[in-house]
């Protein structure tokens, strides 16, 4: 065969394709098998960052909850209470609480698993208003991971 044929030339250039290929399958190997963070977030349940990125990408378009996540990231292992989200999202109350559950759906069609990457407790009465209301607390990992995806 020439050394100048189309032919030569085009399985020369299908190898290097081949090559890089392989080098980025492997890749993705590697990054499969590689060591994760795991994060188990009090009365949830464990988190990896690629699930959490998942997972955020799915609810960008649920203004409440993004206000409760990038909040919470703001002030990761302090408590973040319900009034401070709403004022954030601009949301009242009862769209607030459907959000909640429109995040407990996707989160287990997406990732399957319907707990949530901050720690969520009803707490006491709250010192400055006096009323009880919903507290949330996300883990410093986890809090880096999201100002690292938004």
């Amino acid at each position: 065969m020439n050394d100048d044929s189309p032919l030569r030339k085009d399985l020369l250039v299908l190898m290097e394709q081949l090559d890089l290929l392989k080098t980025k399958v492997q890749s993705m190997v590697d990054r499969i098998d590689a060591p994760k963070d795991i994060v188990t977030v009090p009365r949830q349940g464990p988190w990896d960052r690629d699930s959490f990125g998942i997972l955020v990408a799915h609810i960008r378009h649920l203004a409440g909850i993004m206000a409760l996540f990038s909040l919470c990231a703001e002030k990761p292992g302090e408590t973040v209470y319900m009034s401070d989200i709403l004022e954030r999202s601009g949301l009242e109350a009862p769209e607030q609480r459907q959000q909640h559950m429109q995040y407990g759906k996707i989160c287990k069609i997406v990732v399957g698993k319907n707990y949530w990457p901050v720690e969520a407790w009803q707490s006491g009465r709250r010192p400055e208003t006096g009323v009880a209301e919903m507290a949330y607390r996300m883990d410093s990992t986890i809090a880096a991971w999201f100002r690292e995806i938004s």
